[in-house]
């Protein structure tokens, strides 16, 4: 998942994009960008597609196509699907889920004459936890907007299972416990390329389980096995659920050496200071700065979760009184920065005009200091739809400077409850609208959701009288990204050349490209 909208959003200087846009020509966009809905050759028949949120890999053998994981949604997997079309007239004879997440298998509808494939346990959860899928997407502050059934694997196995397509084969191995308890990697042996789901994140810091969920990294043994198992085959190529595929042995086998070092380095650590007997919060404090060498490698980057949700992770499983639980709400500090009620209440009591006043703060970078009274402020004035929308718009902007992703998202939950109690009172606000519009469009091209409604919604906020040009751009960008979702690619221009500055319009196709890259 990806940010960039939110500082667009809010930091948009217009004349800086236009300024970029020569670096941007020289530069052109990396074949492994994520969000491109291309299909990648890695080798001979082996692809990656990339999705707006996950990987697709394909594999074309002389006969028929294998697809392993399918997107988010069937409307993200036709893309995938025309996609294949464009390249091949095979037919696609299988489907293969690596697991059970939907954003894995939330395509396989897509695919009604192949024969879908997983482990029992992976065909059993998209049965069994399918809501799953609406939780997690709450719990980071996207709604869906339908609720798709997920069509569940109608062949199962349990192990190994050989396909033979014509005169290759294709082998699925089951693996076990890794993000998910079902993991399944899919090995092409004459091309030398496996399909991993999530099992191996191949950039940046790994995410070691999801938040709400006992699931994930364990002192068992489990996932570090998977990862030598994996290094056993020892494939020129591996794709993975999510990040850049990886060619090459020596490539691939320095990966899954450094994230084998790292898990044990974080349970053996962990473990220790457990035995000390320390309080929870200190012992992630003493874990995270003793394996700092980690998360300052360049390919370990805290971009979507941080090392320290992999130390949460590890003392839920390592603590018996915290097993069952995830690490999301009532482990983890919270990331949102106000200033002290004693400063926020001297700020009330010396301003009349209290709207003026949380503006002036915002225009002069003093978030945590508006956020505090505006918290004071709507305490006392719950009604107060304007300070619920500047509150929306302040959270927003604010998720736009945090990373990981995974941290910002706390901000979008607030901003979007923030935009919701707006509009409760005031239908028009159109702070609100504005920002309601903004969650509606992020989670539309994450969760592959329809987006007219986001459209009528932010087309809304600009009727109802925008504050600044700043908000007026943002909407026009969001609104022209939302068509662009939906395929609609002259009307998307449409709206991405008027957020620019009337008088830099025509610059435009210089920078086109690039605007549609931004989320």
């Amino acid at each position: 998942m990806t940010l960039a909208v939110f500082g667009v959003s809010v930091g948009l200087s217009l004349l800086a994009l236009l300024a970029g846009a020569a670096y941007w020509l020289a530069h052109p966009k990396k074949s492994d960008s994520a969000g491109d809905l291309l299909l990648h050759p890695l080798a001979e028949g082996v692809y990656i597609y990339r999705g707006f949120f996950s990987n697709s890999a394909v594999f074309v053998l002389d006969t028929a196509v294998v697809v392993i994981d399918t997107q988010v949604a069937p409307r993200a997997a036709k893309r995938l699907r025309r996609e294949i079309e464009k390249l091949t007239p095979k037919p696609i004879a299988y489907v293969i889920n690596t697991h059970y997440h939907g954003d894995h298998s939330g395509g396989n509808a897509a695919f009604p004459e192949a024969t879908i494939i997983a482990t029992a346990d992976t065909a059993r959860y998209v049965q069994e936890r399918d809501s799953e899928r609406v939780e997690y997407a709450n719990t980071f502050g996207l709604d869906f907007v339908e609720v798709h059934p997920t069509v569940p694997p109608a062949r199962t196995f349990n192990g190994d299972l050989e396909l033979q397509i014509g005169d290759d084969k294709i082998v699925l191995m089951q693996r076990g416990r890794v993000e998910t308890p079902d993991a399944c990697v899919v090995w092409w042996p004459r091309m030398q390329a496996l399909a991993c789901g999530d099992g191996v994140a191949t950039r940046d810091y790994p995410y070691l389980g999801v938040p709400f969920l006992d699931e994930g990294l364990r002192d068992d043994g489990s996932w570090i096995g998977y990862l030598e198992a994996v290094k056993a085959l020892a494939p020129e190529v591996l794709v993975p659920g999510h990040g850049p595929a990886l060619v090459g042995k020596e490539t691939i086998a320095r990966r899954l050496d450094l994230l084998v070092r790292l898990m044990r380095d974080l349970l053996a650590n962990v473990k220790a200071e457990l035995a000390k007997q320390r309080p929870l919060q200190e012992i992630v404090e003493i874990v995270d700065r003793r394996l700092a060498r980690y998360r300052r490698r360049s390919d370990l980057r805290e971009q979507t979760v941080s090392q320290r949700f992999a130390i949460y992770r590890c003392i839920n499983n390592l603590l018996p009184d915290r097993n069952g639980r995830g690490w999301w709400h009532d482990f983890r500090p919270s990331v949102v920065q106000r200033a002290p009620v004693e400063a926020a209440r001297l700020e009330l009591a010396r301003t009349g005009d209290v709207h003026a006043r949380i503006d002036e703060l915002i225009r002069k970078r003093r978030g945590p200091l508006a956020h505090a009274v505006l918290d004071l402020h709507l305490a006392a004035h719950p009604d107060d739809a304007a300070a619920w929308g500047r509150l929306a718009d302040l959270c927003f902007v604010a998720a736009s400077t945090v990373m990981p992703k995974v941290d910002a998202t706390e901000y979008i939950v607030l901003a979007t409850q923030a935009a919701k109690k707006a509009l409760a009172i005031d239908p028009n606000n159109a702070l609100g609208l504005l920002n309601h519009g903004a969650a509606a469009v992020f989670g539309g091209v994450v969760l592959a959701q329809p987006m007219d409604q986001a459209i009528a919604t932010l087309e809304r906020a600009l009727a109802a009288g925008l504050p600044s040009f700043a908000h007026r751009a943002r909407a026009r960008f969001l609104v022209g990204r939302a068509h662009q979702a939906e395929e609609r690619d002259v009307a998307a221009d449409e709206w991405y050349r008027a957020m620019l500055p009337p008088g830099t319009r025509l610059l435009f196709p210089l920078v086109r490209d690039r605007i549609r890259m931004l989320l």
